[in-house]
């Protein structure tokens, strides 16, 4: 090859690179890329690395508000619902899984930071998952016995608690408790079983007065338990017949109530109510119950 072409071709691959170089820089194609310098390459691809973090970013917080405005929408939703009373009566599940409509209870208690008396009679029970529910009854503030006693709607104070029992009630009514409804228990059962406050025969008055009693009376008085009608006549017949008459007509629920219904501590905080079911009602596993007030707000929910 001469000089003269050796030349030329030279100039012609001078040309070629001035002219490629032009077009790289007014170009913003993508294809200009492949004449970028390194150091313009690596800025490229770091900008866009960092673009794809801040976008990740940015979808992650749209995640984080969009949770939490999904999270306050669900509440106002349950604050809508939910009745004022909700935040100050507690609601219990207890035995709801027995089989027994006997031995099956809920319960719930009136919070003592709640003020005055709440109205129960008339709040629905009801299970989401059966659809299968009921009200909450009437009851004997004070039962007497002998007599009809009549029922009333059930008003719960600060610090009440209510057994809610599937089943019939052993006396035939719901009733609250006092100090004497322990004598209920000697010929009947209850679930749970029923507080023995009765007072003991050895303090009563009489007991203590002096010479009242003799001796052999004070010794039979002496071992009769809490909330128990003797029935042996064998063992009280030979004893002094105040004795006996105040062992007949004071050991026993209708003499309990007469003498102590007016006691500063004579009713109790417990209200045992009976819905009157022949068969279970709630679920053993896989329940909701949920308890509704008179507005039909809801006042507790149960899950297990």
């Amino acid at each position: 090859m001469d000089g003269k072409k050796l030349v030329f071709i030279i100039i012609v691959v001078l040309a070629l690179a001035w002219f490629a170089g032009g077009k790289q820089e007014n170009s913003s194609s993508s294809s200009g890329s492949l004449f970028r310098p390194p150091q313009a390459f690596n800025t490229a691809q770091s900008q866009s690395s960092n673009n794809k973090v801040n976008l990740e970013n940015e979808i992650k917080k749209a995640n984080r508000e969009a949770d939490a405005i999904a999270k306050r929408i669900t509440q106002l939703q349950i604050e809508k619902e939910s009745s004022p009373l909700a935040k100050n009566i507690s609601f219990f599940s207890s035995n709801a899984q027995s089989t027994d409509p006997g031995s099956e209870y809920l319960t719930l208690s009136l919070n003592n930071s709640h003020t005055g008396k709440t109205l129960i009679t008339g709040f629905e029970l009801r299970s989401t998952a059966s659809s299968r529910g009921t009200t909450i009854p009437k009851g004997v503030e004070l039962p007497f016995a002998g007599v009809i006693n009549e029922e009333t709607p059930i008003f719960i104070k600060p610090g009440d608690q209510v057994i809610i029992v599937t089943g019939r009630s052993p006396v035939g009514y719901s009733f609250r408790e006092n100090k004497c409804t322990g004598y209920f228990s000697q010929f009947q059962k209850f679930i749970p079983a029923l507080r023995k406050s009765c007072p003991l025969a050895k303090d009563e008055d009489e007991a203590l007065l002096p010479n009242y009693f003799d001796d052999k009376c004070l010794d039979y008085l002496q071992n009769i338990p809490r909330c128990i009608v003797p029935l042996s006549n064998f063992e009280t017949a030979f004893l002094q017949s105040q004795c006996k008459t105040f062992i007949e007509e004071r050991l026993n629920y209708k003499g309990c109530v007469e003498k102590h219904k007016n006691d500063a501590d004579f009713y109790k905080n417990i209200w045992r109510v009976y819905l009157g079911r022949n068969e279970e009602l709630w679920k053993q596993k896989r329940e909701t119950i949920k308890l509704y007030d008179l507005n039909k707000k809801t006042v507790g929910t149960i899950t297990y």
